[in-house]
């Protein structure tokens, strides 16, 4: 029973330990690419993504107007994609949702949208 009472307090005092923990989850999270440390040639990236994205937002508009009806990805007069971006659309007469992810991010930031036309950003929960 004491040593199990050791063991418990042991265990309660690592935890309660400032920054112990804190320490060892941090040195396990990636690098992310994007964000306040974002290299000058990372942000160039992430701006070509984020054109590619109000690009495919903009086609959808026409293509709505013109056909009435969101169209797939075959369909839309598209520039490339930005180099190590992925891009997947998901398209139904009445509607698209799209993502553009940066596969070479540790973090995995990408841009997202649907026929809002609102463009959202994230990355991976950690």
């Amino acid at each position: 029973m004491r040593a199990a009472a050791l063991v418990v307090l042991t265990l309660v005092g690592l935890v309660a330990s400032p920054g112990l923990l804190e320490y060892r989850v941090d040195a396990q999270q990636p690098a992310c690419l994007h964000g306040p440390q974002e290299t000058p040639e990372q942000a160039a990236r992430k701006r070509s993504a984020l054109t590619f994205t109000r690009q495919v937002n903009t086609l959808q508009a026409r293509a709505t107007t013109t056909n009435k009806a969101y169209l797939p990805a075959d369909q839309l007069q598209l520039a490339a994609v930005p180099a190590g971006f992925e891009f997947r659309l998901a398209a139904v007469p009445t509607g698209y949702a799209f993502s553009v992810r940066d596969n070479t991010d540790p973090c995995r930031f990408a841009f997202f949208s649907d026929q809002q036309g609102l463009i959202f950003q994230g990355e991976v929960v950690r």
